[in-house]
């Protein structure tokens, strides 16, 4: 009992709510020295040295990171089961290495710049990231091998894929993490990842020459995943830009659509349900505030996402084959 009380509060320490709310999609803004809401949740106001959330609209709601599961996160909506999922994703966090809150809020200072730090890379391994996205996420072998030579996709010392993406200079600015294990499903940016710069293929470093139609998706492997059904429907895959959104955010799409003038149709291949309906309503907003005169095509996915059309295409042709 004392062990788990012990990890329960380790996860209010380090576990950050708005890390977290990043994770499920949401763009958070700052408002004050130490709050934060959520961006069409305003009357959520985060407190970052705290690690609490309150919420004006309903008062007694509110709360730690794991009363922000239960109530954000529908995977999770009871005690139990929130609480053992953030103990799971705590295991992937370097306690030693990073401050508990209060302390880390001192540490920056004003004016304070904050570094990116890559999750170590294991040169010359990536059998479970192989594994995971070519076997259970059914992506084509080809495009995981070349993402790799790319340095798009590496695999950690924790065994995590770990996706990255380049700036218009070619440095890598942004880097997401995600578990290979079978019973985990821990995911998360790595810190201070820029989000505008997300994850794409063939925009900031193009493969051939620089693509005129984009599609765009919430997460990388919905990148990959829309990469190789192009492939399987017999298409040149390198002649399209694949962005992904880190979430349902506007920011990386505004980045990079305006360094890619050439962009002459878009399809918005966000998820389908609320939360992917939702942002291509934003995105089409966004491009219309940009000025964007081409083609703007709402595609979303037969199912939940474009990795869940692919792995059920998949078993398909292997019960027709």
């Amino acid at each position: 009992m004392a062990r788990k009380t012990n990890l329960i509060l380790q996860v209010k320490e380090y576990i950050r709510i708005i890390d977290y709310a990043e994770q499920l999609g949401f763009e958070i803004k700052k408002i004050g020295n130490d709050t934060y809401t959520i961006v069409d949740h305003d009357s959520i106001r985060i407190t970052e040295s705290k690690n609490l959330y309150s919420r004006h609209s309903n008062q007694g709601k509110g709360g730690s990171i794991i009363d922000f599961v239960m109530e954000f996160d529908e995977r999770y909506p009871d005690l139990r089961s929130a609480t053992s999922h953030l103990i799971r994703q705590l295991r992937h966090i370097d306690t030693e290495e990073k401050p508990l809150f209060k302390a880390l809020k001192r540490e920056r200072g004003e004016g304070n710049n904050k570094t990116f730090k890559l999750n170590k890379r294991i040169e010359g391994m990536y059998t479970r990231a192989w594994a995971y996205l070519v076997s259970k996420r059914k992506i084509d072998p080809e495009i995981v091998s070349q993402a790799i030579e790319r340095k798009e996709i590496y695999q950690d010392e924790k065994g995590n894929v770990c996706f990255c993406g380049k700036d218009y200079d070619g440095k890598i600015k942004y880097a997401h993490a995600r578990t290979t294990l079978t019973n985990a499903d821990y995911r998360g940016d790595m810190p201070n990842s820029d989000k505008k710069v997300s994850f794409s293929i063939n925009l900031s470093c193009p493969i051939g020459d620089p693509p005129t139609k984009l599609f765009v998706s919430e997460g990388a492997i919905d990148c990959l995943s829309l990469m190789t059904l192009t492939k399987i429907h017999h298409l040149n895959e390198n002649e399209y830009g694949y962005l992904s959104l880190s979430g349902v955010s506007t920011k990386a799409l505004e980045y990079h659509i305006t360094k890619n003038p050439q962009i002459e149709t878009i399809y918005l291949c966000q998820d389908n349900d609320e939360a992917g309906n939702s942002s291509r309503k934003k995105c089409r907003e966004k491009l219309e505030e940009l000025g964007f005169n081409g083609k703007v095509i709402d595609k979303p996915p037969k199912n939940k996402d474009y990795n869940d059309d692919l792995v059920r295409l998949s078993e398909e042709n292997k019960i027709t084959n």
